[in-house]
């Protein structure tokens, strides 16, 4: 039985070498028989290079100055406007946020409401006279907060 099974291992161990050799036979043959597959990922596009525009006549950046907002530290009922996440900056603890006028009413300062796992914000302002002039007031800032850590930022943001 032994004898058996050596000469099993033998045949089988002739027949894998003879596969490999016709593989590599067939190879060294220069047309494989079977097409090649795709590759399986592509390789990086390469960046285009960096272009520097011409500056154009009347076309500037405008890069808003980031101040620090006024606080409402009243705690009556006041008008609330949607608002704008730009960043939180966890290393300066700063909330950066837009907000934009809304029919008569103007943004004018930020209302801070903490607790252990939340910073609310709610930006307020004067609702403005009938007729509203309708023109389109920004305010664009940051608020100071002590430490924001791990808490959420929520609002009436919009």
């Amino acid at each position: 039985m032994v004898h058996d099974r050596n000469r099993v291992r033998k045949r089988v161990a002739g027949l894998v070498v003879g596969a490999i050799l016709s593989i590599a036979t067939l190879a060294a043959c220069g047309e494989p028989t079977v097409p090649a597959a795709p590759p399986l990922a592509s390789p990086p596009l390469a960046a285009p290079p960096a272009t520097k525009l011409p500056p154009q006549p009347g076309i500037s950046t405008i890069t808003p100055p980031f101040t620090e907002l006024p606080l409402d530290r009243t705690t009556e009922p006041a008008v609330t406007l949607p608002w704008h996440l730009i960043r939180v900056d966890l290393k300066e603890n700063r909330v950066y946020l837009s907000s934009s006028s809304e029919g008569c009413t103007t943004p004018e300062k930020v209302r801070l409401t903490e607790s252990a796992s939340e910073i609310k914000i709610s930006v307020t302002g004067p609702r403005g006279g009938e007729p509203c002039t309708a023109r389109s007031l920004t305010l664009v800032g940051y608020v100071q907060i002590g430490s924001i850590g791990e808490r959420r930022v929520t609002g009436n943001a919009s």
